[in-house]
């Protein structure tokens, strides 16, 4: 049997991208990990001159944890549909999944560790910092923020759903 595909207008697909992505904002504790990574590694490489080939490569690894755990979580949404009680096999697929966003995410660390580590524009950050303390102020809120962000939406979530704490991941 053939399925007719509906050509849906090009700004309701783009709609339907941002719903799925604020979904996972939503839900998504390691998505939201991610993001506020994403937020300091950009806050911190305004440091460094980095070339265009090196802020595409940060792009690309950005990109590419974010893609694999927006996927991770696509397949578990379809695993718990298809295999609500407990299978074996839709764990060992849950795991392949999980594991991929585990690869993205440790290229993504060795790929920063290649692109950041100069000791001595790591020193000259510090100092930077320590010489202007509303800068630690700075940090300091913006981590307090990231921290609300990142596990304060799945209690709600949980809540929401009725879900007890330690059903919701």
């Amino acid at each position: 049997m053939k399925m007719n595909k509906i050509n849906i207008p090009l700004v309701k697909s783009f709609k339907y991208a941002i719903k799925g992505i604020i979904s996972c904002i939503k839900t998504e504790r390691n998505f939201r990990i991610h993001l506020s990574v994403i937020f300091y590694v950009i806050w911190f490489s305004s440091f460094y001159n980095f070339s265009i080939q090196q802020k595409s490569l940060l792009a690309i690894v950005v990109g590419f944890v974010i893609v694999t755990e927006m996927l991770n979580t696509a397949i578990e949404y379809i695993i718990d549909l298809t295999s609500p009680e407990y299978n074996r096999l839709a764990g060992t697929i849950k795991d392949i999944a999980a594991g991929a966003v585990s690869v993205s995410a440790l290229v993504s660390v060795i790929v920063g560790v290649f692109l950041f580590w100069d000791l001595e524009k790591i020193q000259n950050i510090v100092k930077c910092y320590l010489d202007k303390p509303l800068l630690i102020c700075l940090l300091l809120a913006t981590l307090a923020v990231w921290l609300i962000i990142i596990f304060l939406p799945n209690k709600l979530y949980a809540r929401k759903k009725g879900y007890k704490n330690d059903q919701y991941k």
